[in-house]
């Protein structure tokens, strides 16, 4: 097919300039499999936005955009280096991603380097449940390796102890459990959303943007100066009722100043004026899990641990928006003492912000509630910072 060659040919060359050939790899991959498609999409659209359009589609599934990655390039890059806009670069994505199906961390298109930190590939049904199968013993992972379920086994001969420390396990110390499915499309739903690194053009990001304020100074200004923020964000609350962004700043004030019980008064408040807001709901349900009311706080989560259905009608979340939420319910998971559970959504966790403070405070917590003595020297492979 003459325009496989051609889009391949473009995709190679900027691979070998910009990328890896991991990603010239994934690329090729990625055009044969739209070619196969009956009709195929690669016959409408120029080459050069189709081959752009699939590194587009190939950085969102491996978070090409996120600078803590490596390689890296920012959306606005990437289009910039094809000559294209972003606009015609997303549209081909977008075909790509609803042609085959992908997902962020799909394990069939993730670099392969980056497979071992890759969640979402090592998890299977076990007994109903969904599990992180490097969590196991080797015996069940070759079984799973070979029923085609994971890419490779993890461990290799005899040190299975060393790896499970690698990845911040220690042998034994972790009960069998998992997040309850009902069928095997439950772990697909779990983390098939979109998570993108720019600032969303949402209600209430919005409703923010009105705000007469440079947003960014006055968020910064909460951790320099957490007294002059408090006060200043009380008076643009009580001016802007409507924008709750605001409440979850003055909350985080509050929070640096130790002013506990003024945080659950702007929670309660913010939480009952803006129901459909996402931070807001997410901080009273941490008020109620941090008060042990667990019923209470799995029904503010609307008792689901999919974000998507959490906040339906919604594709694409802020990255923040995903730790904060997925770190709430691992947190919650914790506390019902599903530790396995707990650090599977860690594994997802690290794959969208490894050196986050959601991720590290979550790291710490299954630290403390390992359930037996740790040699001292073996802390120093748990990935604490």
């Amino acid at each position: 097919m003459p325009i496989f060659d051609e889009i391949v040919a473009i995709t190679d060359s900027f691979c070998a300039e910009h990328l890896t050939e991991s990603y010239a790899a994934l690329a090729r991959y990625m055009t044969a499999a739209l070619s196969r498609k009956r009709p195929s999409p690669l016959l409408v659209g120029r080459r050069k936005t189709w081959a752009a359009g699939i590194i587009y589609a190939l950085g969102r599934v491996n978070f090409l955009f996120d600078p803590a990655n490596t390689p890296h390039l920012t959306a606005t890059d990437l289009c910039g280096l094809f000559g294209i806009s972003q606009g015609a670069a997303y549209g081909k994505s977008k075909e790509s991603w609803d042609a085959l199906g992908l997902m962020q961390m799909d394990p069939r298109w993730s670099l392969p380097e980056f497979m071992d930190r890759n969640p979402v590939a090592w998890m299977v049904f076990l007994d109903g449940l969904i599990v992180d199968i490097r969590n196991y013993h080797r015996e069940i992972q070759e079984v799973a390796f070979e029923q085609g379920l994971i890419p490779f086994v993890p461990s290799p001969e005899g040190k299975d102890d060393a790896m499970a420390c690698q990845k911040g396990l220690l042998p034994g110390t972790f009960l069998d459990e998992g997040v309850a499915g009902g069928s095997d499309t439950s772990m697909v739903r779990l983390f098939s959303l979109e998570i993108t690194y720019d600032e969303l053009d949402d209600e209430f990001n919005q409703r923010m943007a009105k705000v007469p304020v440079d947003g960014q100074a006055l968020f910064e200004s909460i951790g320099a100066d957490p007294h002059g923020a408090m006060a200043r964000l009380k008076k643009l609350v009580e001016q802007y009722p409507d924008v709750p962004t605001l409440s979850n700043w003055l909350c985080v004030a509050h929070s640096r100043l130790g002013n506990h019980r003024e945080v659950k008064a702007v929670v309660e408040t913010s939480f009952h004026r803006h129901p459909g807001y996402l931070f807001g709901r997410l901080n009273y349900a941490e008020i109620l899990l941090g008060e042990g009311k667990l019923r209470e706080a799995f029904e503010i989560f609307g008792k689901s641990f999919v974000l998507t259905e959490v906040v339906p009608g919604r594709e694409t979340f802020h990255f923040s928006e995903v730790l904060s939420f997925y770190g709430l319910v691992a947190r919650y998971v914790l506390s019902l003492g599903k530790l396995k559970t707990a650090m599977s959504f860690l594994g997802m966790l690290r794959q969208v912000k490894e050196d986050h403070h959601t991720t590290r405070l979550l790291e710490e917590m299954i630290f403390r509630h390992t359930p037996r003595p740790i040699p001292p020297d073996a802390r120093r492979f748990l990935s604490l910072r």
